[in-house]
């Protein structure tokens, strides 16, 4: 039903929620994992910032990338970051809508960095 967080309706009322870092969170609690997967409709920008320390030690990040919710310079901040913490892509799949979709070859992220907008699920691991 592709939810989102970026969009501009809202609901009846508004409830608050606490959140933390995943490096806060990882800290905090002693957790060290080894995987990462993400699938939260555009809030993947926010959490990828929050997770630098830990996505440098993690072995593999499943990110579903909304290239189309963010503007050029968001989307290779974002994997900039990512490639800087040493992770390589090894799989993606685009979603061109629910039930439709189609893998891809890991050169399509030049692409993307150049402004290709869709919905990405991006497998990347640690060699």
């Amino acid at each position: 039903n592709w939810h989102t967080t970026t969009k501009e309706e809202c609901c009846n009322g508004v409830d608050r929620v606490e959140a933390i870092s995943v490096d806060e969170f990882c800290e905090r609690e002693g957790v060290k994992p080894d995987v990462i997967k993400m699938d939260i409709e555009g809030f993947e920008r926010f959490v990828i910032f929050g997770a630098k320390k830990t996505l440098r030690s993690i072995r593999y990040l499943f990110f579903e990338l909304h290239s189309s919710l963010l503007d050029l310079s968001e989307t290779n901040k974002i994997l900039d970051l990512i490639e800087e913490s040493g992770l390589k892509v090894k799989n993606i799949i685009r979603y061109d809508r629910p039930g439709l979709w189609k893998e891809e070859d890991v050169g399509v992220v030049d692409r993307i960095r150049l402004g290709d907008y869709g919905v990405y699920e991006i497998i990347y691991a640690r060699e």
